[in-house]
């Protein structure tokens, strides 16, 4: 087996309602180390237009590393991740999805649409009663 990148999660700061700081963690859960390279990922604007990004690793990864990246995004709405690619060497597609909710960025997955709804929820009631 080879390495094998992966999304473990995904931060994200406002520096103003247009403009977002990212912070994914990447994850490398192969058997081989990855080597640095560039997360390639579209962006979908609220305008509808679309753009492709590529946010920089600079640290190789050992089997079961995570590192955490940052990128600096505009008006946006939501991103695919698209593929991993090392400098100078293998290309591995990825796929996910991260979408912009009322509380910041959260990437698909059961656990990540659980919490959004139970804050929801709470920000509900606290507004109910």
């Amino acid at each position: 087996m080879s390495a094998k990148p992966m999304l473990a999660k995904l931060e994200s700061h406002a520096t103003s309602p247009q403009q977002f700081y990212l912070y994914p963690f990447l994850k490398n859960e192969g058997t081989s180390t990855l080597q640095p390279g560039r997360l390639i990922v579209k962006q979908t604007s609220k305008d509808g237009t679309v753009a492709q990004l590529s946010v920089v690793n600079l640290t190789p990864l050992d089997p079961g590393e995570t590192t955490k990246l940052i990128h600096q995004v505009i008006n946006p709405k939501a991103f695919a991740v698209v593929r991993y690619e090392e400098d100078g060497g293998a290309t591995y597609p990825m796929e996910g999805v991260i979408n912009r909710g009322i509380l910041g960025f959260s990437h698909g997955g059961s656990s990540a649409r659980t919490v959004m709804i139970v804050i929801a929820i709470l920000l509900l009631l606290m507004y109910l009663f």
